[in-house]
C-alpha cells in the first residue's frame, strides 16, 4: 500500500508547463496540502477514497488525474479469498479548485450465484482462485499494469460490474491510487456457480423383502 501511495506522490509532483494546479497528499480518511502544478497529461483535480480489505484503513488522496476516472462512480472489484478493492472518485476541472468529498456507500455482501478468476499481485502475474461475485458484480474483469519497458509490475482478476469494464478497456489511467496505467484489460460474463450434490445413496431393502424379491424372480424365470 505505502509503494502505491508513494507511486501517486511521485506522479503528481512532477512538474511541467500546464497552468492546472491541485492539493497534493495522501492520507489516512483524509489528509491536506499545498497546491502544486499538474503534468499536462492530466485534466482534473481529483479526490478519491480507497478501500481494501486487506488493511484496516480508508486512504484518501488528492492530486492531478485524467478527468475520466470521475465517470466510473464506485470501482469495485472481489478478488478472491474474500478480498475486495473499491475506490471513488469526485474531480473538478478548473484550476485551483476544491473537488466535493468523495463518499464510499456501504458495499453489498451477499453472493449473487456468480463466479470468476480472481487474485491479485503487486510483484508481477498472479495465480487465479474460483471467487465468488457479490451484488452486481456479473462481470468477470483482469488487467495489468507494465513498466516502460513492457514488464508487468502489477495484476489483478475479479468480479466487477459490466460498466466499470466497459469503461477500463479505454481508460488511460491508473486505478486504486495506482498511478501505473491499466493495460491488456479483459473482460467476459461472469460464469454460474453450479452446486454440485452428492448421489443420492442406493436403496436398501430389509432382508425379508429381499428374499420375497428373489422368491418372485425364481418363480417368473420358471413360469
Amino acid at each position: 500500500m505505502k509503494f502505491l501511495l508513494g507511486l501517486f506522490l511521485f506522479s503528481v509532483h512532477l512538474t511541467t508547463g500546464a497552468s492546472l494546479e491541485c492539493e497534493i497528499c495522501n492520507g489516512v480518511n483524509n489528509c491536506t496540502s499545498e497546491r502544486e502544478i499538474c503534468p499536462e497529461e492530466f485534466d482534473a483535480c481529483s479526490s478519491s477514497l480507497l478501500e481494501n480489505s486487506k488493511v484496516k484503513d480508508v486512504y484518501m488522496a488528492k492530486g492531478c488525474v485524467n478527468s475520466e476516472i470521475c465517470l466510473f462512480g464506485v470501482i469495485t472489484m472481489t478478488d478472491g479469498n474474500g478480498s475486495h478493492i473499491r475506490q471513488v472518485a469526485t474531480c473538478c476541472e478548473r484550476n485551483a479548485c476544491n473537488p466535493a468529498t468523495p463518499i464510499l456507500p456501504e458495499r453489498k455482501t451477499i453472493a449473487n450465484g456468480k463466479i470468476c478468476p480472481g487474485c491479485s499481485s503487486n510483484k508481477g502475474n498472479c495465480s487465479a482462485a474460483v471467487t465468488e461475485c457479490i451484488g452486481s458484480e456479473t462481470y468477470c474483469v483482469s488487467y495489468v499494469t507494465l513498466s516502460e519497458e513492457n514488464v508487468v509490475i502489477s495484476s489483478r482478476k475479479g468480479c466487477t460490474r459490466e460498466g466499470i469494464c466497459t469503461h477500463l478497456k479505454t481508460f488511460d489511467g491508473g486505478i486504486f491510487h495506482d498511478v501505473n496505467r491499466v493495460k491488456n484489460v479483459q473482460c467476459t460474463p461472469a460464469m454460474a456457480a453450479t452446486s454440485s450434490s452428492p448421489p443420492p445413496p442406493p436403496l436398501s431393502f430389509p432382508l425379508p423383502f429381499r428374499f420375497l424379491l428373489l422368491a418372485l424372480l425364481l418363480m417368473k424365470l420358471l413360469l
